[in-house]
């Protein structure tokens, strides 16, 4: 009595589900296999094979998909871990030089993909706002640093730091030494003020 040995239908995978790593760089991204036919899953090309079809902490990258069945039959597919945009921390002070008697500065947010905000004023204060304005104390000059940290709606953070001059109403530096040699450094003794205050007349005397 002739028989025909037919050919099994073709194993295909159902389906592949990916998940993006959270933060740039975090490699926590993950791929998930379905199918229930599958009992061995490999993303090496077949060098190395797992009992179930979730692979995780993945970097971003197209990966191979191989699923064997109990009768060995291979099926194969793709995935790709992607990553998302990067939140970039970025602020500029207006101005970014002040007197103390006028110590107010305004802060303009340049940040990348930012939800969240956290300033801090040199230890002085801090703020949550996007575009805050933070009033220096008014009685000493001197450089402060201002902090922004931001998150995105995942958590990543990133921050940046930038300086913020506080001059006092009259700065003044005098030398306690001066070479009158003409090469345009130091030659003349002279008081030396700071260029937010227009001096329009001094005694000096030594």
């Amino acid at each position: 009595v002739p028989f025909v040995i037919g050919e099994p239908p073709l194993l295909v995978i159902d389906d592949v589900l990916m998940v993006d790593e959270t933060c740039p760089g975090s490699c926590d991204g993950s791929l998930t296999v379905v199918d229930p036919e599958g009992t061995s899953f490999s993303l090496d090309g077949g060098v190395t094979f797992q009992n179930d079809g979730q692979f995780t902490d993945l970097c971003p990258g197209t990966y191979p998909v191989l699923m064997l069945n109990a009768a060995g039959c291979e099926a194969e597919a793709s995935g790709t871990v992607g990553s998302p945009p990067p939140v970039l921390a970025a602020f500029t002070a207006n101005p970014d030089t002040v007197l103390v008697s006028d110590p107010l500065v305004a802060f303009h947010d340049l940040s990348a993909n930012a939800v969240l905000y956290s300033w801090d004023f040199a230890g002085l204060g801090s703020s949550t706002l996007a575009e805050p304005s933070f009033v220096f104390p008014d009685v000493l000059g001197g450089t402060y640093t201002v902090c922004l940290t931001v998150s995105d709606l995942n958590g990543c953070t990133d921050i940046v730091c930038n300086p913020v001059v506080v001059l006092d109403l009259l700065d003044v530096h005098v030398p306690n030494a001066f070479t009158p040699d003409g090469d345009g450094t130091n030659d003349l003794f002279v008081p030396v003020f700071n260029t937010l205050v227009a001096v329009e007349d001094y005694e000096f005397l030594v």
